[in-house]
């Protein structure tokens, strides 16, 4: 039996947004990484880039020393859709739960590459202090750099 997690997404002032079941596919503690499995249970949602419908398979990426978390979403038929991406503060990571707080920003990428940066405004309503707003800008830098190279995890990127 998979290992048994309950992944919370918090605001930027930590209460709960949501919650939901995953499996542990992978967890590296110190390289501060953990993968999870995840099944999206809603009918549909718009994710930018790409559509989440129910059944999609998301391979969850939370790191506790970066300030994003990367979603690789496959079809049922394991045919990728797309990564949405997360700007957060670093992942709390227990043996039962695995915690973020969500910073508002997000990239959106197409199985092409091709990606969208969602929800700036909102970010930059955020009262964040000027470090960590600049942590999670550096961060967004990042995962564009990530997803044009389609470096890890963003490497079956380019295949489709």
């Amino acid at each position: 039996m998979k290992h048994a997690y309950t992944v919370y997404k918090l605001n930027e002032h930590g209460i709960e947004k949501l919650h939901y079941p995953a499996t542990l596919v992978s967890r590296d503690p110190a390289a501060g990484h953990i993968a999870v499995e995840a099944v999206f249970s809603i009918a549909s949602a718009d994710a930018g880039a790409f559509e989440l419908n129910e059944g999609d398979r998301m391979v969850e990426h939370f790191f506790t020393d970066r300030y994003y978390n990367v979603f690789e979403v496959s079809a049922p038929d394991g045919s990728l859709k797309g990564y949405y991406c997360n700007v957060t503060r670093p992942a709390v990571v227990t043996d039962a739960e695995i915690r973020a707080d969500d910073l508002a920003l997000d990239i959106s990428v197409n199985p092409s590459g091709a990606f969208m940066l969602l929800d700036e405004d909102e970010f930059r309503d955020l009262a964040l202090s000027t470090d960590e707003r600049q942590a999670a800008e550096l961060a967004a830098d990042e995962l564009v750099s990530l997803i044009r190279s389609a470096a890890w995890p963003f490497e079956r990127l380019n295949q489709a």
